[in-house]
C-alpha cells in the first residue's frame, strides 16, 4: 500500500489541486498547507506502520488544524477536487470500499474524526494494552490513500 501512497502524491496533480481551490477567498497557501497536512499525517502512518515508530508518540504529532481552520472558514472541499469517490478495484470488498460515492468532504470529515480518536487516545494517559494501534492507525492510512489518490487523479 506504501509504495501506492508514494507513487499518488505527485506534484503535479497536486499543484491543479492548488490552483483550482485557491479561486475565491481562500488563498492558495491554505490549501497548500492543507495538503501539506494531508499528506504529513499518511506519512506519520507509514511510521507507525512500516518502521515501528512509537505508535504513541506518532498519534499525539497527527494533526488536523489546518482542516479545521478551513471548514471553519466555510471553505468548500470541493473546490479542490469535484465529485465523488470513484469505485477503486483495490478497495473494492475492504474496509474503506464505503468512501467510494462519497465527496471529498465526506471522505475528510470521517478521516478527520479518525485522527480525532487517534490523538485523544495518544494524549490519555491511560493503559492502552486494550487498544490496537497498529490497527487504528492502518485504517487512517487506508482513508488518507484514497482521499489524496482522489485528490491526486487527473480528472476534475
Amino acid at each position: 500500500m506504501w509504495e501506492t501512497i508514494a507513487s499518488i502524491l505527485g506534484k503535479k496533480s497536486f499543484d491543479a489541486a492548488l490552483a483550482a481551490a485557491s479561486r475565491g477567498k481562500t488563498t492558495k497557501g491554505q490549501v497548500a498547507d492543507f495538503l501539506d497536512e494531508l499528506k504529513t499525517n499518511a506519512l506519520r502512518c507509514e511510521l507507525v506502520l512500516a518502521h515501528d515508530a512509537d505508535p504513541r508518540e506518532e498519534g499525539r504529532k497527527l494533526s488536523r488544524t489546518t482542516y479545521r481552520h478551513l471548514r471553519a472558514a466555510g471553505f468548500k472541499f470541493e473546490k479542490i477536487k469535484k465529485g465523488a469517490i470513484p469505485v477503486y478495484e483495490s478497495t473494492k470488498g475492504t474496509d474503506v470500499a464505503f468512501l467510494s460515492g462519497k465527496t471529498l468532504d465526506e471522505a475528510l470529515a470521517n478521516a478527520s474524526e479518525r485522527i480525532r480518536e487517534l490523538e485523544t487516545i495518544c494524549h490519555s494517559s491511560a493503559s492502552l494494552k486494550k487498544i490496537d494501534l497498529q490497527r487504528r492507525f492502518a485504517n487512517l492510512a487506508k482513508r488518507l490513500a484514497v482521499i489524496i489518490r482522489f485528490i491526486s487523479s487527473r480528472r476534475n
